[in-house]
């Protein structure tokens, strides 16, 4: 039997007892059991540098006061899903807040994630399921798997997988907006996952490293904070990384939050001539804008502020031919062709 690991945000709180914790059992949630979260870009001090035990963090002048609230839910209703057939052993699924599902097998030892459908009707089914958690789970031990699944986008083949490790790296107080923590755990995980695409002939190919600083509350059935930093490779180059912090500030309700989303976007006029509008639900904030000819050689990168769903791109030096466009806002990855004239 394979040894396993915690996901990005999927960090299931446990029995913790006083003095040093530990990971004892993973909760059973109930149907419709909710978790609201705030998410704001994160540009303050690595989180590796502060590990150990009893240690002091300190985010208390981390503002969310104006970030969007985004809601997930978990349903037990498997039937109901709609997609009870590719995920027979699922025993809950996250509705999350951008549209997707995410569906897990559990039991009171053993998270596991066994695949998703996206908010545009990907269907990705993990061939070899990643066991995300499993107890009891101590403070300086270390677990890891790995996990594939392959699916297809926008008509392309997509060979995915990818390799998680976390380690139990940390306890003791944090201090957050609106309230003080203290003897919780921290779990520093690392997700290494890569994706070639099959793109007439050329493949292009994706690395995502996810490294995530998770905070969770004894009892609850989610994180209650986590430092999140997503570096995009493409053919072996660095696009750069996006760092975000994310809030469940107390009295929301708890539940499970899943790894990064892809999804298409809608993107026009097409073909383009100088400027064109990405559309897609959820895209706000600042984002990594790539785009790559059918080599897998990127173009064109900026930085941008995407406003009520919307991302405009100045493509105007682009010559004309097919590319592959990417936009990463750290929750979401957003993929679209896009043809320049």
């Amino acid at each position: 039997m394979k040894s396993t690991c915690t996901i990005l945000l999927s960090i299931l709180s446990a029995g913790i007892v006083m003095a040093q914790p530990s990971f004892t059992s993973i909760p059973s949630p109930a149907n419709g059991t909710t978790v609201t979260a705030k998410s704001i870009s994160y540009t303050g001090t690595d989180p590796a540098s502060a590990n150990g035990a009893n240690v002091n963090w300190d985010y208390s002048v981390l503002d969310f006061s104006a970030a969007t609230a985004s809601t997930s839910t978990i349903h037990t209703d498997i039937a109901g899903s709609g997609h009870s057939a590719s995920f027979p052993t699922a025993s809950v699924y996250e509705q999350t807040a951008a549209g997707s599902q995410l569906y897990y097998q559990l039991s009171s030892t053993q998270q596991t994630l066994l695949g998703s459908v996206g908010s545009d009707g990907t269907l990705i089914v993990n061939t070899d399921p990643l066991t995300s958690l499993t107890v009891p789970f101590n403070y300086t031990e270390t677990q890891s798997d790995t996990y594939a699944g392959d699916y297809v986008n926008s008509g392309y083949p997509v060979t995915r997988s990818g390799t998680i490790s976390v380690k139990f790296d940390g306890y003791g107080t944090i201090k957050l907006p609106n309230e003080t923590l203290t003897n919780i755990p921290r779990l520093k995980s690392v997700e290494d996952e890569t994706q070639s695409i099959d793109v007439g002939g050329f493949d292009i190919i994706y690395e995502y490293i996810t490294t995530s600083y998770t905070w969770s509350v004894p009892g609850e059935y989610s994180f209650r904070f986590s430092i999140i930093t997503i570096e995009t490779i493409v053919n072996g180059s660095s696009l750069g990384t996006v760092s975000k912090a994310y809030y469940r500030s107390a009295g929301t309700a708890t539940g499970i939050l899943g790894s990064t989303a892809v999804a298409n976007a809608t993107v026009f006029p097409q073909p383009a001539y100088d400027l064109v509008t990405v559309l897609a639900e959820h895209l706000e904030g600042s984002c990594l804008v790539s785009i790559y000819n059918l080599s897998g050689i990127a173009v064109l990168q900026q930085e941008l502020i995407a406003t009520d769903d919307a991302l405009r791109v100045d493509v105007e030096q682009l010559k004309s031919g097919l590319y592959n466009m990417e936009i990463n806002n750290g929750d979401k990855i957003y993929r679209q062709k896009l043809m320049v004239k």
